[in-house]
């Protein structure tokens, strides 16, 4: 894409030239899942752990980090650290709103 920020030699604002409704702004986390794609907020994972919900969940920023809310078979949800996640569990992108 390209444009020019000045028209007639006045200023343009960018807004004019990249309107936020086109995009879908979304943060990568600086983790990859196990095919070693990069995980980006908004990224649906699917992993397995031990009595706790395995996917697909969202990844969510929350309280100053990334993760994903789980529930166990009785439905007590909890957050984990995307961390976490990576480094037990492994998990893969099912789904992203990037493509």
């Amino acid at each position: 894409m390209t444009a020019s920020l000045y028209e007639d030699a006045e200023f343009m604002p960018l807004n004019e030239y990249f309107k936020r409704e086109n995009y879908i702004i979304q943060e990568y986390t600086g983790l990859k899942d196990v095919n070693l794609n990069r995980i980006f907020e908004g990224d649906i994972l699917e992993f397995t752990a031990r009595y706790k919900q395995t996917g697909p969940v969202p990844v969510i920023y929350y309280g100053g980090s990334y993760g994903c809310i789980v529930s166990d078979e009785r439905g007590l949800k909890e957050f984990w650290d995307l961390s976490h996640i990576v480094q037990q569990y492994y998990p893969k992108i099912v789904e992203n709103t990037r493509s």
